[in-house]
């Protein structure tokens, strides 16, 4: 295909304008710093923050001052690559895109001329315990002040998810999937979103063949221990396609392993090697295609706000105790181990945990609003824990609907439990297919 069938091609599959500036490469870490103070922000608010976005405000106020010369997308990644690099971090940020940007025209959120409403969803974790961080918060608040100085950006208009009790709503996966529905549905030609995420990102096993490294790249809520994380996958389905066409939508996440976490086509990597945007180079239209035209997530809640308010130590895990005993507790917190990045940054990816040895455990099973609890070992294959799944519910599971931990996964009978990510102590929901009309 030629750069102009590819561009056609996209168009066809994502209509709005898509931008996403990634504090690194998906095989990279991304900084937190404990002392923002060398980037001289104007009223930044706090001292901690993470080293993509503070670099990255220190770039855009610097222009914002400066009118004798107006930044190019190229010249902003590369001054961002500079900032960091002279806090001594080798992450590499890059900017990918929905089309073919022409990277030396000015830079902009807000079209010229444009007259829509200007919108954003803005998401801040710093976690609890292992794997806390300490700027992410700070990092919207000033996000969020610059948006509104500079261009244009209203209070009403902002969403703030931050997991700092009790003035901001927290950025549970429910609530960060809500907030960016809502956004698709409110925002029409003409308009302009914002959308910017601080916190940890992650890789997990890539179940649709989409991915070259055979891992999906992956945004990691406040609740990650109970409702898992939200896959690229997702977010390019009920984000990236579903945008009308004439919507400018430019996002910021300043987090780990966040290179293609919206799945774009073209990408500009700026370490100061690249001439233009170029194509990803495991890009597959046909996958994507797929993707967008799959039916839109739902997101199953398990727990009430009364039982999520019974977390007495504030951990933001649920446990058995806090819960009635016919509720499932979802628990992937095996999958996923939280290691914040202080000031430092690698570019080898984690090594794979080693497996437990073998041993049954108890796996949890919801069907018809009845749970069920099923002895199974997670390294069996897929085969044995459907035949316990069939005798235990009573049903044929080649015609349910087979979801675990609120995850869509096609399991393949070969494989192991453990091969997909699952874990002793997660839960599979069966739920009825519905008849054709």
């Amino acid at each position: 295909m030629t750069d102009q069938d590819i561009e056609e091609k996209a168009k066809e599959v994502i209509a709005a304008d898509v931008r996403l500036f990634s504090g690194c490469e998906d095989a990279q870490t991304s900084g937190d710093m404990t002392d923002v103070a060398n980037f001289n922000l104007p009223d930044p608010a706090g001292r901690a923050g993470g080293a993509c976005t503070s670099g990255l405000l220190q770039v855009l106020y610097a222009d914002h001052k400066d009118t004798s010369y107006e930044l190019s997308f190229e010249d902003v990644l590369l001054k961002l690559r500079e900032s960091l690099d002279g806090i001594g971090l080798s992450q590499v940020p890059q900017l990918s895109t929905s089309h073919n940007l022409d990277m030396q025209q000015p830079f902009h959120i807000v079209p010229e001329g444009s007259t829509g409403t200007r919108r954003a969803v803005m998401i801040g974790i710093n976690y609890k315990g292992e794997g806390k961080l300490s700027g992410c918060c700070n990092d919207v608040k000033n996000m969020k002040e610059y948006i509104m100085d500079v261009h244009g950006f209203q209070e009403e208009n902002i969403t703030l998810l931050l997991d700092e009790k009790p003035q901001y709503t927290r950025p549970t996966r429910q609530n960060i999937t809500r907030a960016l529905k809502k956004m698709v549905q409110v925002s029409e030609p003409g308009d302009v979103v914002f959308i910017h995420f601080s916190g940890h990102g992650g890789k997990v096993k890539d179940f649709d063949g989409d991915e070259e490294d055979g891992f999906d790249e992956t945004l990691i809520p406040v609740d990650f221990k109970r409702s898992g994380h939200i896959r690229d996958d997702y977010l390019f389905r009920n984000l990236v396609c579903p945008m009308k066409g004439g919507v400018t939508m430019t996002c910021l996440f300043d987090c780990c392993h966040s290179g293609t976490v919206l799945d774009l086509p073209f990408v500009f990597i700026g370490d100061g090697k690249q001439e233009g945007m170029g194509i990803q180079l495991d890009f597959e239209f046909g996958t994507i295609e797929q993707a967008a035209a799959a039916e839109p997530e739902e997101i199953e809640e398990y727990y009430t706000e009364e039982e999520i308010d019974s977390d007495e130590d504030d951990d933001e895990v649920v446990n058995e105790d806090d819960v009635p005993s016919d509720r499932p507790v979802a628990r992937v917190d095996d999958e996923t181990n939280l290691t914040a990045t202080t000031q430092q940054n690698t570019d080898n990816p984690p090594e794979p945990v080693a497996e437990p040895s073998g041993e049954m455990q108890q796996i949890n099973v919801r069907f018809r609003h009845r749970s069920f609890v099923i002895n199974a070992d997670v390294h069996d294959k897929f085969s044995e824990i459907r035949k316990s799944l069939e005798e235990t519910t009573g049903v044929a599971v080649d015609d349910q609907r087979l979801t675990y931990n609120g995850l869509g996964i096609t399991f393949k009978d070969e494989k192991s439990l453990s091969y997909y990510g699952c874990a002793p102590g997660g839960f599979f929901t069966l739920e009825e297919k519905k008849q054709a009309k």
